[in-house]
């Protein structure tokens, strides 16, 4: 008997990293998703060394300077104030960055907290999901100048007011999935036993969403 769970567990020992190389051969056979992350490599590379890639300050202004031409000294030219371009775009790539890892995880954690209530709770599911169809209503451009206009330019503001685009569309995905597993048998089996709500939706919902 012991032998025969040993020889269990060496098999799902073996056939873990198994799964995972045939996952990062699938991956690899996908030319855009090795071409973006090549990309993606580069940037964060580029704005990690910035100050050894860079030759300038980006904001020095030299107003004899401006509008120049990519030369030797200005590989990408001259703004209209006489800033390097070339430094400007690398140092810009960390504050791009930044933003957009930023939104990405409020993003993702504002949207399915919101699809995982509205999914769950058919109370709230009405109400919530039309204002979250009334936030997809309004294109998101003008959504995000909108805020911005009222809360002033901030990098906080950028990352509060491109979260509110983005959320509404995470929202709606993870409730429809939700709305899925509020009937399975396991979470009827858990509500039966007693389970908190808050459990059901961490233990049980949640950990099913994670795919998509």
């Amino acid at each position: 008997m012991a032998a025969t769970s040993l020889a269990g567990n060496i098999n799902l020992s073996t056939a873990r990293p198994s799964q995972r190389r045939r996952q990062l051969v699938r991956i690899s056979q996908q030319k855009g998703i090795v071409l973006g992350g090549l990309i993606l490599i580069v940037i964060v590379v580029a704005a990690l060394l910035a100050p050894l890639l860079t030759t300038h300050d980006p904001e020095l202004i030299v107003g004899v300077d401006r509008l120049q031409g990519p030369s030797r000294d200005h590989l990408f030219g001259t703004d209209s104030q006489g800033r390097d371009v070339y430094s400007r775009v690398i140092y810009g790539a960390r504050l791009s960055l930044g933003v957009g890892f930023a939104v990405s995880i409020a993003t993702v954690i504002a949207g399915t907290a919101v699809g995982l209530i509205a999914g769950y709770y058919r109370r709230i599911d009405g109400p919530l999901m039309r204002v979250m169809d009334g936030m997809m209503a309004f294109p998101g451009i003008i959504l995000a100048i909108g805020i911005m206009a009222v809360r002033g330019a901030q990098i906080s503001n950028i990352v509060l007011a491109l979260t509110v685009v983005y959320m509404p569309r995470l929202a709606r995905i993870i409730r429809s999935i939700v709305l899925g597993f509020r009937e399975s048998q396991f979470v009827e089996a858990a509500q039966a036993i007693g389970a908190l709500n808050s459990r059901v939706l961490w233990r049980h919902i949640l950990p099913n969403c994670a795919a998509p």
